[in-house]
């Protein structure tokens, strides 16, 4: 026993270590294990296949509620486009006066799109459960129209922010953000708040995991349309279950003995 040895923790009589009993004042974080409700570090890019699959097995569904998830921003641009002024060298105010109108029909395709996010990711949450998807899952998220409108919302702004200061910002939010609509899924009383803020606590361990992994599958979508237009149809819903699966790993972890990660 050496009493000078602060991994010592002294057993001989009349002394002490005073080092042994000290507590560090900066703890670790919480980086998941037993007893904890966030498991750090369980998702990869696996899950992109695992959604595929369930897209697959389900097509008509998932389908549906992208058609309803694109078709706002389709009308959206149709209506900015009919109401953009025309190129005036003479008052090239005009287009910049336009710009807050744009903004604001920008905002209200998201809203309305918000409904048909929640139905997807409704639809995964059903599928990782051994639930049958049925087509009427398609109108889920529609039950919750007004707070799934408004969690979209605040996605889009704090993603175009993140733009603006920097691009790898956007990045980061996105990132946070990518199980807002899972938590929707999942918790019936949930709020605006509550998806938000408990999908930037499940994945903010991981964070900079989090916004590559976000960054992977907003390409994976993207693809859908530089490959042929429709293929979006496909893409979009296999990229948007693969972040609403990486939050249900983290958040319900049972499920990673069936799916466990590649590397």
């Amino acid at each position: 026993m050496n009493p000078n040895d602060p991994m010592d923790g002294g057993s001989g009589e009349g002394q002490q270590n005073p080092y042994a009993s000290q507590q560090s004042p900066y703890p670790r974080p919480d980086m998941g294990g037993p007893g904890s409700p966030f498991t750090a570090g369980s998702y990869d890019f696996s899950l992109l296949g695992e959604a595929w699959g369930y897209v697959q097995k389900n097509l008509g569904p998932f389908i549906v509620a992208t058609l309803l998830f694109a078709v706002p921003s389709v009308i959206v641009n149709f209506i900015t486009q009919a109401m953009q002024p025309a190129a005036d060298p003479s008052n090239p105010g005009a287009a910049f006066a336009f710009m807050p109108i744009s903004f604001g029909l920008g905002l209200a395709g998201t809203f309305v799109a918000g409904g048909a996010s929640v139905s997807i990711a409704r639809m995964f949450v059903k599928c990782r459960s051994g639930l049958p998807v049925e087509m009427g899952d398609v109108g889920y998220g529609y039950g919750k129209f007004v707070v799934a409108g408004l969690v979209a919302i605040l996605i889009q702004i704090a993603t175009s922010l993140g733009v603006i200061a920097c691009c790898i910002g956007a990045f980061v939010v996105g990132g946070l953000l990518m199980g807002s609509y899972a938590v929707l899924a999942t918790d019936e009383s949930a709020g605006v708040g509550d998806a938000l803020m408990r999908s930037v606590d499940a994945f903010k361990p991981t964070m900079w995991k989090a916004a590559g992994f976000w960054f992977v599958c907003a390409l994976v979508a993207v693809l859908g349309v530089i490959a042929c237009g429709v293929g979006i149809l496909v893409t979009a819903p296999v990229a948007f279950g693969a972040m609403t699966l990486a939050y249900l790993n983290l958040t319900q972890p049972a499920p990673m003995a069936q799916y466990p990660p590649s590397s």
